[in-house]
């Protein structure tokens, strides 16, 4: 009886986390509150062994169930204050065009475009515990390059404490003044760039990401996004008067282009408007994606 009730205590509690992680509802910290606190699998099979009978034997699903509440509830700061860390590139005459790749796996990732009148290519800052992101810059002729990685043993390291912990949020301003080619390569939980007043020429977002939140503005002629991987959620504020074309190679449980007044041609989605634009944003998605959901900002004069 006592096998029984860990072994399907067990199962209970990981489909239970894996459907919290598809819906997002998982909060930053709590898989590595959860990899400190994994003493409490040893006690809860060592109370299986003892007491395979009785009322006593509800013991050890019960430190299963309290070992996922602790992890739930525990804080972050509860590991130290960790530090701050920043990067900052200076925007050089010659650019005419930039490149960003962000390979990390960082927790929180927020990509935003610069305040006006700001005279940086990239600004970055980081709350870490381990070693922070390494970034590197090169200049090829008119176009900067700017490259961001972390490998996995750098994302996670003990603290002074003992326990298991990794940097929480990355927080990355880019300038308006360049179009931009951006490239993110991350088993981050969450995704958010506000990309409005940001010339996009491409966007790659490729890996295991729990959620991506992206706002697109119409500053360039035709953007091309492509979004690959294991992603749980994508959600995608565009331009209304924008003409978005979907291409999909991927399985989805739940999407919204037809509630948005997108028409299907040839397997192909279009936006209301499409053959009208003037600004176009073509969207490839491959991959296993929970969910897709695309949203309209409101064109000017317009109430959504």
């Amino acid at each position: 009886m006592s096998s029984r009730l860990f072994s399907g205590t067990l199962l209970l509690l990981a489909g239970v986390l894996l459907l919290f992680a598809n819906m997002g509802v998982i909060p930053p910290g709590f898989w590595h509150n959860l990899i400190s606190l994994w003493p409490l699998l040893l006690i809860a099979l060592g109370l299986g062994m003892i007491f395979r009978k009785g009322i006593l034997a509800l013991l050890s699903p019960l430190v299963l169930v309290l070992m996922v509440v602790l992890a739930f509830t525990m804080p972050v700061e509860y590991y130290g204050d960790g530090k701050h860390v920043s990067f900052r590139q200076a925007l050089d005459d010659a650019v005419t065009e930039a490149r960003l790749v962000i390979s990390t796996g960082a927790v929180d990732l927020r990509l935003r475009g610069s305040e006006s009148g700001s005279t940086d290519l990239i600004f970055a800052t980081e709350h870490v515990y381990t070693n922070p992101t390494v970034w590197s810059y090169r200049l090829d002729r008119s176009k900067a390059v700017v490259r961001a990685s972390r490998s996995a043993r750098s994302v996670f390291g003990f603290s002074r404490r003992g326990s298991w912990v990794e940097s929480l949020r990355t927080d990355v301003t880019i300038s308006t003044s360049v179009p931009w080619e951006i490239e993110l390569n991350a088993g981050a939980s969450s995704v958010s760039m506000d990309l409005r007043d940001v010339v996009v020429q491409r966007l790659d977002i490729n890996g295991g990401v729990n959620r991506v939140d992206v706002e697109l503005g119409d500053r360039a002629d035709r953007a091309s996004v492509n979004i690959s991987g294991g992603l749980a959620s994508v959600s995608l504020t565009v331009p209304y008067e924008a003409g978005v074309r979907v291409d999909m190679d991927a399985a989805f449980v739940g999407q919204n282009l037809k509630a948005m007044g997108f028409q299907r041609r040839d397997g192909v989605w279009f936006s209301p408007g499409y053959d009208t634009a003037s600004k176009f944003i073509d969207i490839h998605l491959e991959g296993g994606l929970s969910s897709f959901n695309i949203h309209f900002l409101p064109d000017r004069g317009v109430v959504l």
